[in-house]
């Protein structure tokens, strides 16, 4: 991967367009032939979650050297991040800021864990490098969650919040069986569904990610898959996980350009390698297993849909160039 931006998160609409984070650069939507229909100039990043209404949450930030006092100790140019929430059309409905989330819930230790000195609790600039949400759906039996609570993953504090929609109080604080996570899921009404990058195993032995459940009821973590000698698997940054209805995980291990399909046993149904050029990957940051009706017929259908009008701005650039 060139250092840039680059797409990182999507979402594919019925009608075959996409809608994609052009990492630190805005959310985009695109048809099927690559016209741009909207863009959102906004700094968003990592994951874009769907809800049932259709609206798109997505992970964004700011830059700023502002002194904020509700923020002692952070003084020196920082990452402010905050939660959008979009319409699939490109319109901001509401955004949330996170350092108020987390002093709102009397949770400010958690902004400081980065600090190594004695005298100083100075927070580092992507003190949380928040890089995923989920909203707890209707049509799931609540539990713990409950309908519309959202739940935020904190790569750098190794944390997950879930929160309430209305009042952002917490419903639950999960921290200690994950290291650097991606991709939490909510699986049922206390169970939630991580892709656990295990980042601290890198260049170890043992260097593995893993896919693991987490009960608010109090069991321990269940790991549903980890590396083993013969199926290595590891991404010690980024990385996605998605549940099938057959009961397999399709996995993205980004760093390492695969995807992979595991069965419950844990083993290898298939995969794919991004291969750049014979024996280098390219990161692959998304894999998904789409419906069965968005085949190449349909998004052949999807490019004739959209064909006249590429070919119309196709003609009067070149008018114009003429």
């Amino acid at each position: 991967m060139q250092p840039g931006p680059n797409p990182h998160g999507m979402v594919i609409e019925p009608n075959g367009d996409l809608i994609y984070n052009y990492e630190q650069g805005g959310l985009v939507r695109v048809n099927a032939c690559g016209e741009v229909r909207w863009r959102l100039p906004l700094i968003t990043h990592h994951a874009i979650f769907k809800d049932e209404s259709g609206n798109l949450w997505v992970p964004g930030q700011t830059w700023t050297n502002d002194q904020d006092p509700a923020l002692p100790g952070y003084n020196t140019e920082r990452k402010d991040f905050f939660l959008a929430k979009v319409s699939t059309d490109g319109k901001v409905l509401k955004t949330w800021r996170l350092f108020d989330i987390i002093q709102k819930n009397s949770l400010q230790g958690l902004l400081y864990l980065g600090s190594s000195e004695d005298l100083s609790v100075e927070g580092v600039p992507d003190s949380l490098h928040f890089n995923d949400v989920d909203i707890f759906p209707a049509s799931m039996t609540p539990g713990t969650f409950r309908p519309g609570d959202i739940m935020l993953s904190l790569r750098n504090i190794n944390t997950i919040l879930v929160i309430d929609p209305e009042s952002l109080e917490l419903r639950h604080l999960f921290v200690g069986p994950f290291v650097r996570q991606h991709d939490p899921d909510f699986v049922d009404g206390n169970t939630i569904r991580v892709f656990d990058n295990q980042t601290n195993t890198a260049g170890t032995p043992q260097e593995s990610s893993r896919i693991i459940e987490i009960s608010t009821v109090g069991s321990a973590p269940h790991i549903l898959f980890k590396a083993t000698p013969a199926l290595p698997f590891f991404s010690y940054i980024m990385g996605k996980q998605q549940a099938l209805p057959n009961g397999n995980i399709l996995l993205a291990e980004a760093m390492r350009g695969r995807a992979l399909e595991i069965d419950a046993a844990g083993n290898a149904v298939w995969e794919f390698r991004n291969l750049r050029s014979p024996g280098v990957a390219a990161v692959l940051s998304h894999a998904e297993r789409l419906d069965p009706a968005m085949d190449g017929a349909f998004f052949e259908r999807a490019r004739a849909a959209c064909a006249p009008s590429s070919a119309q701005t196709s003609a009067a650039t070149s008018r114009k160039a003429a």
